[in-house]
């Protein structure tokens, strides 16, 4: 490797060698926000409205950041009202308020409160509880308890990569906006193209003008008829330099244009090449729509597999729910 540090594989199957950054206290005004090629550790915490983006985590807790990591996640205690994007498993004490997408494994040691949850793995929350959430697994999910008498029943989806899809959804998105921005680039690129045709004419007509007042003024005797000959190819001479500067600056345009176009086409061809690779990913495993409840799962909690749903009646304890298919 060129540099020291820690080998890694992300979810994507890239390998690198990254260095680690240490923030002795938290991530806050002092610091900023953090954006590191490498292995991050917070003695701290990190704080709302900061951001920490690079290839691991490891802090003490984090309160209102976005977090973006295409390693693992470690916080020793918990998550609240973040945004957390994590390639790696992702580990804390509790949950509450937070947005999570995730390629793999979700751990959770207590409760997990009023969140929204995407995984390509794994939910495990085997000895706490899952309160007013939504959660969808590709591997199942393994809950202490779900749902309390008094919250909003959750929605728990097995088996189903709404992750993968969310992403997928995304980048179409994105393809589809650069597609349009293309679409704009190429009717500006027509337009330059036909004012410089128009330009070039101009400038064939007056040059030819002006060839012509050249040779007349050699073939005359008339001073007076010179004096007019010469204003005239004067005059020209002044017009052709504004039409020049003009067939400059579309020049410059166009070359702006086209290398903007470049810029595009390569940015949609990097966006399917992301796509495609995400859809190699669902390939990956199968998806597994179980869940195991080690205490109780309230009425009304919704489970949903890839094809059909269910709506618990009455609280169950220690039960095992999954989507078997019948022929």
């Amino acid at each position: 490797a060129d540099t020291d540090g820690q080998p890694h594989l992300d979810a994507m199957g890239t390998i690198s060698v990254n260095p680690e950054l240490v923030i002795k206290a938290d991530v806050n005004f002092e610091t900023g926000n953090i954006d590191f090629k490498g292995n991050i550790i917070v003695k701290g915490m990190v704080k709302q409205g900061f951001s920490v983006k690079g290839t691991s985590l490891t802090a003490r807790e984090i309160d209102g950041a976005a977090i973006e990591v295409s390693g693992d996640l470690n916080i020793s205690d918990g998550i609240t009202n973040a945004e957390i994007k994590a390639q790696g498993h992702i580990y804390a004490k509790f949950i509450n308020h937070s947005t999570i997408y995730g390629f793999k494994d979700l751990c959770v040691s207590k409760e997990i409160i009023d969140s929204t949850i995407l995984l390509s793995g794994t939910c495990k929350n085997g000895s706490g509880r899952i309160i007013s959430s939504k959660i969808a697994a590709r591997q199942g999910i393994e809950a202490g308890s779900v749902g309390t008498d008094s919250s909003v029943p959750s929605r728990l989806k097995i088996g189903v990569d709404a992750h993968i899809n969310h992403m997928i959804r995304q980048i179409d998105e994105k393809i589809q906006s650069q597609t349009d921005l293309a679409g704009s680039l190429k009717e500006q690129i027509r337009k330059l193209e036909n004012q410089d045709k128009d330009i070039y004419q101009q400038i064939s007509e007056k040059a030819y003008i002006q060839d012509r007042a050249q040779i007349l003024i050699k073939e005359t005797q008339n001073l007076n008829e010179i004096n007019t000959l010469k204003k005239k190819a004067a005059k020209l001479e002044q017009e052709l330099n504004a039409i020049f500067e003009i067939q400059d600056q579309i020049a410059g345009e166009l070359q702006q244009a086209n290398t903007h176009m470049a810029n595009v086409n390569e940015k949609i061809k990097s966006l399917e090449e992301e796509k495609e690779t995400l859809k190699q990913f669902l390939q990956t495993n199968s998806p597994l729509p179980v869940m195991t409840v080690a205490k109780t799962i309230i009425q009304d909690s919704v489970v949903q597999g890839p094809h059909a749903s269910v709506i618990i009646k009455e609280d169950i304890s220690r039960c095992r729910i999954h989507e078997t298919a019948l022929e």
